[in-house]
């Protein structure tokens, strides 16, 4: 459990660091800039601590597509970043892709033990 904290933790700072660096304005802007590598480092180091006891398909499928389904949203919400049907299409495939992974993960650790 600990580490599904971790990985989430890890994820949301990774969104909070791409979301600085649309207002670093082409690393212009230097308190954003600064925070776009703090929560990309910070991140990474998280990720690599989690990779120690976690699949790297896994991380990697989570990491990438939850992280990815929340800068979307996040700049649709709060950017005025257009929506349409594909991008909706491309967000839900994206949760589905995570989830069988998960699936799968879990499935896989059951017969493992037994």
């Amino acid at each position: 459990m600990k580490n599904v904290i971790l990985l989430f933790l890890a994820i949301g700072i990774e969104v909070v660091g791409t979301m600085f660096m649309n207002q670093s304005e082409g690393f212009t802007q230097w308190l954003p800039s600064v925070m776009v590598f703090i929560c990309y480092l910070t991140a990474l180091v998280l990720c690599i601590y989690l990779l120690k006891e976690l699949e790297v398909g896994l991380v990697n499928a989570l990491w990438s597509g939850l992280g990815t389904f929340a800068v979307v949203l996040l700049g649709i919400l709060f950017l005025n970043e257009s929506v349409s049907l594909l991008k909706a299409l491309g967000m839900i495939f994206v949760i589905v892709g995570v989830v069988l992974l998960n699936l799968h993960n879990h499935f896989h650790q059951k017969r493992s033990v037994m």
